[in-house]
């Protein structure tokens, strides 16, 4: 698994602690498996908020990720 491509889209200075938060369900996991077994490959963007702790948006990235399966040499 690799980061495959990301963009940054700065909103504001971050002249302060900023936070994100990454949820990982069941239905991804599904469907990255679902992926694994039919193609070998699963490819997905994703978006990332990155708030202030007041709750200022600031920056917002967006990750693709490639996950691939590893085969036993």
């Amino acid at each position: 698994m690799w980061l495959k491509s990301a963009s940054i889209q700065f909103l504001k200075p971050g002249r302060c602690d900023l936070y994100y938060n990454i949820i990982i369900t069941d239905a991804m996991i599904e469907e990255a498996e679902i992926a694994l077994i039919s193609k070998g490959v699963f490819v997905k963007s994703y978006t990332i908020e990155i708030y202030s702790k007041t709750g200022r948006l600031h920056a917002i990235a967006k990750n693709e990720i490639y996950v691939g399966k590893k085969f036993p040499s």
